[in-house]
């Protein structure tokens, strides 16, 4: 199979561009039989005329014309490859894997992987979405990078820091048969469905907040949750920041249940104690903390 001679390539490029071989050469600071050896070889590559010579002015010949116009892709692509070697070279990774807790809303991954790519990283980035236990278990066999996950991950081989807290509320909605201004009990409840997301951990799944009734919906991510209790299939918990306009609005209502209709998790970022981060790395985190501190600030 033929190799894309892309230096004789540029040299015909080149060639075209000023107009004869004697400016292509000088800009090239090349001599003019040398460029005319590189496109003769080129010729004898292909097998094919690339150039018309026989007038005034050199001019593409129609397979020339054809030639030149893929191999500009292919000149582009080469330019965008040594770019990415150079950014990797200054200590962005290659892959960048993100495990995260379910609960959390999508905005505030998306807005941390959008600041990595606005710093033109050549990292690509994988996320993965797991449940309460289901989060260390993902980073620790995946080796992943980055794990956002309710409460602290305890491991001697990570480290963990606290982001911020994630408020959930025991909602409902009108269909059920529940209403606003009534206290419920827990014998009152326990005829309810109550509509859950389980730990997506098959080792050791750890419960979530659940009010710990016969009837339970398993589904499996709190975008299902959410619209399976605004449909009156059942009550159950969801973090606040899913459900605020629903709130406010009537779709939903908070229960007002005896033993408690609020409960908080924290949400702490983990990485690996003893593997030093790549540049894709700190500024995703760094994106997190900032959200977290915005978090702190609107809750205050």
């Amino acid at each position: 199979m033929r190799g894309a001679n892309l230096d004789g390539f540029r040299v015909l490029d080149r060639i075209i561009t000023k107009g004869s071989f004697a400016r292509a050469a000088a800009s090239l600071n090349k001599t003019v039989p040398a460029i005319s050896y590189t496109v003769a070889q080129l010729e004898s590559s292909y097998g094919l005329k690339l150039l018309d010579r026989s007038g005034y002015r050199v001019k593409l010949t129609d397979s020339g014309t054809r030639m030149l116009k893929e191999a500009h892709n292919l000149l582009g692509q080469a330019e965008y490859l040594d770019s990415v070697a150079e950014r990797l070279k200054h200590n962005w990774e290659p892959k960048l894997e993100v495990v995260i807790d379910g609960m959390l809303l999508p905005g505030l991954v998306l807005q941390a992987v959008e600041k990595v790519a606005a710093m033109g990283a050549p990292t690509t980035i994988q996320l993965t979405t797991e449940y309460l236990s289901g989060v260390a278990t993902r980073f620790d066999t995946a080796g992943a990078d980055i794990m956002l996950s309710l409460g602290f991950a305890i491991d001697d081989r990570w480290l963990s820091e606290h982001l911020f807290d994630v408020e959930v509320i025991l909602v409902a909605a009108p269909g059920t048969g529940l209403v606003p201004d009534r206290q419920y009990s827990h014998d009152q409840l326990s005829r309810q469905v109550e509509v859950s997301v389980q730990d997506s951990s098959f080792n050791t799944p750890e419960p979530g907040r659940s009010l710990g009734i016969p009837n339970i919906f398993y589904v499996g991510d709190f975008y299902t949750k959410k619209q399976a209790i605004l449909k009156g299939m059942g009550i159950g918990w969801m973090p606040e920041s899913w459900v605020e306009e629903e709130l406010s609005c009537g779709l939903l209502f908070e229960v007002n249940y005896t033993a408690g209709s609020r409960d908080r998790y924290p949400v702490s970022v983990g990485t690996w104690k003893y593997r030093q981060p790549g540049r894709a790395q700190e500024r995703f985190i760094t994106s997190v903390r900032h959200y977290a501190q915005k978090a702190q600030i609107n809750s205050t």
